[in-house]
């Protein structure tokens, strides 16, 4: 598998939302150093990254990093043949779709809180993004995100239906008309309907959508961690053609849970790195103690990338994004006389 260009685009959604800068970065292949200067140039706190799962050297790759990183789930990529896929008769035929025209907005966020409510991103079930992010706030990052870029009148190619029966609005689907392929990567049927039909009646809906709109494709994805899910579409005959890792990448450089940056002046006169890891590490403990006010602690530390540092003078600075009643977090960056960061550390603390 060949290098690929590595980019981390910002996503000011779930920035705003989320209040941490965060990246996303979908990549074949991707290059460690590209990721990280990206990363650490634009100091970001979170980067969701995904890679195909057939990258067997991903996980390395992601300790060389020297940031914090977790794995997040798998994403079976289904692409299909619209023409390969057999006509169903509908169970309800009285179906009403309704097209999201912009006034539906209520009914929008509820439908995503019935159906991705419990688990709409992940970042919430990470470990230390489960203390700033919550899933009530990751709902409104993907309901402010289709919204905006599935609201027809702004973009022709997308758009979302809701599935209305008499008086009920039981469930929704996005679809994206993209070259010669409809995706829709949102969508679901809300409790207490999920046993009727209705699920089956929106891939019928799709399918014939497909066929007057001359698409040659239907291409969607589904967390491996629902079983249930993929086994209808393998049912209904979708084709399973690759499947994508997730991972939360969470150097948390900019945020700092109660504002207070600590800063130190570093003189390092001997380029002897174990000098230079013990310089940093005693300035590592001396914020953690002067900040949580307890020597006796026993701290948990990873710093990275001290290669290549020489005598001179550096600055250091302390922030905490997580702090809570049974573990801290403490993030040490270190900056060299033309203000770049030429390093960072982790310290963490649990009770």
């Amino acid at each position: 598998m060949s290098i690929e260009e590595t980019i981390v685009n910002f996503s000011a959604n779930e920035t705003n939302l989320l209040n941490l800068k965060v990246g996303r970065c979908v990549a074949n292949n991707f290059d460690t150093q590209s990721l990280l200067q990206q990363i650490t140039k634009e100091e970001y706190d979170i980067c969701r990254l995904t890679v195909p799962a057939d990258d067997e050297h991903a996980v390395t790759k992601l300790e060389q990093l020297g940031l914090p990183y977790y794995y997040s789930g798998s994403i079976t990529r289904y692409k299909t043949r619209v023409s390969d896929l057999k006509e169903n008769d509908f169970f309800h035929p009285n179906l009403e779709y309704e097209k999201y025209d912009g006034s539906q907005n209520n009914l929008l966020l509820n439908l995503l809180i019935g159906t991705w409510g419990t688990y709409p991103i992940g970042y919430y079930r990470t470990p230390f993004l489960n203390k700033l992010v919550t899933k009530e706030q990751e709902i409104l990052c993907v309901f402010e995100f289709y919204k905006k870029h599935n609201l027809q009148k702004d973009y022709p190619s997308n758009t979302i239906m809701f599935i209305k029966h008499k008086k009920n609005y039981v469930g929704f689907f996005a679809l994206n008309i993209i070259d010669d392929r409809l995706e829709s990567h949102i969508g679901g049927i809300v409790d207490p309907y999920r046993k009727d039909g209705y699920f089956f009646d929106m891939q019928e809906y799709i399918r014939r959508f497909c066929v007057e709109n001359k698409l040659t494709y239907f291409a969607f994805g589904a967390r491996n961690e629902n079983r249930r899910v993929n086994g209808i579409f393998q049912k209904f005959g979708y084709v399973a053609i690759d499947a994508d890792n997730v991972f939360h990448i969470a150097p948390l450089l900019s945020f700092s849970n109660n504002k207070k940056i600590i800063k130190n002046d570093l003189v390092i006169t001997n380029e002897d790195t174990a000098l230079i890891y013990s310089k940093v590490l005693e300035t590592i403990q001396k914020n953690a103690v002067e900040f949580l006010n307890n020597p006796a602690l026993n701290y948990s530390f990873k710093i990275s990338h001290l290669e290549g540092l020489v005598a001179g003078k550096y600055t250091t600075t302390t922030s905490f994004p997580v702090i809570s009643d049974n573990e801290n977090l403490a993030v040490i960056k270190l900056y060299n006389d033309q203000n770049k960061m030429v390093s960072f550390a982790y310290l963490s603390v649990s009770y």
